[in-house]
Formats: structure tokens, C-alpha cells, sequence
């Protein structure tokens, strides 16, 4: 059996010259590693870590983290870059707050962690990852999508943080600005609402741009407003301009706890890739 070797890159440009095409052999599953790629260079995050475990020349798994957040998965073509993905973070880090990944690769991640950090772990969010290349028929309700405004800021980001409470997903930025960065509506980030009858009824952001495709999230919709189809019909009407705006592909992360989301984005023109699971990691 051949040895494996991990790999730290101090630039994100050493990182993408080495794994870049494998990362785009999967570009779907590979969503949040390339789009941070692109933050990285952007200068959102000035501190993180990339790595990648080979196989001769071969790249065989990569990982990433932008502390003090998650550390996260590529997908990992042998157990055994796992193993060293778990020791280099050990390292590098001495304790995590998660890791995120494949099912199988994070459950291993998980499975070795604890012995080498004195955390314990235990099973979190379990997500599905979706692809959507054309968009098929959606509701009609009442109303139209639209960009969002400065004036709705405030608004906006009291949802969020009622999506992180409802969900339980980690934040990656305050709720204030995570709107400011998406106001901005460029090619990378945008945040957009449905208005019915004048007032903002629902939303949806995209971010986390990847060579050919970009990330939708921050679907919302608050619960006195729900049933009316005001998101299935927001994420369909962005999904088709950001499509209409030379994307490729689109990608969204859905719970698995909620059937009727799962539902509902299939039925958009989302078809599932890969399944991903999060474990946290805490004080024994």
C-alpha cells in the first residue's frame, strides 16, 4: 500500500495550481471550498488553512477551515486522508467547534477525532446538497421577486437570525452583516425578497461563486407567512436570472429533517448530489 502525504498551502493560488481540477471533477459537492476560495482572494477571510493529501501525484482528499469556524471535507477518495486530515488539524488547532463533510468521511472525522483531541463528538445538522441547471415550473404566487434594499436591512436580518434559530445552523457572520455583505448585489453575493401587496414576504441570497456555478441560501420566509409558495417561487425566480447571468449550475443545501423543503426544491429543478453531515465537537 502506497503512503500518503498531506500538503499545507500558505496561498490560495499554491492551492488551486495543485487541487483545483479535482475539486472541479465535483464542482457540486465542492460549492463551499471553491467559494471560499474565492472569499479568500476577495479578502472576507485573511486567515485560514488549506490542505490536500496525495497519492504520488495523485491529490486523493483536501480540507479547509477559516477560523474559528468548521473545519470542512473535499470529498476524500481514501480512508487513510482522513486519518491525516484529523492529524494535521490536531495540530494546527488543538481542539475544532465541527467538522462537515461527506457522511462516511465525516463520521470517520468524528469517529478519530476524540482520541486525538480529548473532545467528544456527536452528530448535528444532516444536509443534502442540490444541483439545479434549469428551472422547471414553480407556484405563481401573488407578487414578484426583486432585489433587496438598504431599507429592508434591518428586517432582513432579524430573519436570519430567526433562520439560525430555526435551523440551528452556525453562523458565519453576524446577522447585520451578513445582509451588508449581500446588499451589495454584485456577481458574487446578493440578497433578494418576494414583495406581495407592497410588503416583504420572503428571501433568498446566493453567494459562494464557483467557476461555473454559484450558491443559493438565506431562504426564508417568516412563519406567519408561509404556505403561499412565496419562497419556492423566490428561490425560482432568482435560480433563473442567476442561470440567465451566464451560471452553469446553481446549489443549495437543504435539512434532511424537513421532507417538505426537499420536496419543493425538486420539484424547481434541484436533483440531490451528495449527503453531508455535521458533527460538533465539544468538552468532555
Amino acid at each position: 500500500m502506497s503512503e500518503l502525504e498531506l500538503h499545507r498551502y500558505p496561498t490560495v493560488a499554491s492551492f488551486e495550481d495543485a487541487v483545483l481540477p479535482y475539486l472541479l471533477d465535483r464542482e457540486a459537492e465542492h460549492n463551499v471550498i471553491l467559494g471560499i476560495c474565492h472569499q479568500i482572494k476577495a479578502g472576507v477571510y485573511r486567515d485560514f488553512w488549506l490542505t490536500a493529501v496525495t497519492d504520488g501525484q495523485a491529490i486523493v482528499g483536501a480540507a479547509y477551515r477559516t477560523p474559528p469556524f468548521v473545519l470542512g471535507l473535499a470529498h476524500m477518495d481514501d480512508d487513510r486522508a482522513v486519518d491525516l486530515t484529523a492529524g494535521a488539524a490536531r495540530v494546527d488547532f488543538g481542539s475544532l467547534p465541527a467538522v462537515v463533510g461527506a457522511k462516511a468521511s465525516a463520521s470517520r472525522f468524528a469517529s478519530i477525532w476524540p482520541a486525538l483531541s480529548g473532545q467528544t463528538a456527536s452528530l448535528g445538522m444532516q444536509q443534502r446538497i442540490y444541483r439545479l441547471t434549469a428551472v422547471r415550473e414553480a407556484p405563481s404566487p401573488d407578487g414578484r421577486a426583486r432585489p433587496a434594499t438598504e431599507t429592508e436591512a434591518e428586517l432582513l436580518a432579524q430573519w436570519i437570525e430567526a433562520f439560525a434559530g430555526e435551523t440551528g445552523a452556525g453562523a458565519m457572520h453576524a446577522p447585520a452583516d451578513w445582509v451588508a455583505m449581500r446588499l451589495a448585489q454584485d456577481a458574487a453575493s446578493g440578497l433578494w425578497v418576494w414583495e406581495d401587496a407592497g410588503e416583504v414576504v420572503s428571501m433568498a441570497a446566493y453567494t459562494g461563486p464557483t467557476p461555473n456555478g454559484i450558491r443559493v441560501n438565506g431562504v426564508y420566509t417568516p412563519p406567519e407567512r408561509r404556505g403561499h409558495g412565496y419562497a419556492t417561487s423566490c428561490v425560482a425566480t432568482l435560480s433563473a436570472w442567476l442561470l440567465s447571468r451566464g451560471r452553469t449550475f446553481c446549489f443549495l443545501y437543504t435539512d434532511l429533517s424537513n421532507p417538505t423543503s426537499n420536496a419543493v426544491y425538486q420539484r424547481i429543478g434541484y436533483e440531490p448530489v451528495v449527503d453531508v453531515d455535521q458533527y460538533a465537537f465539544g468538552d468532555p
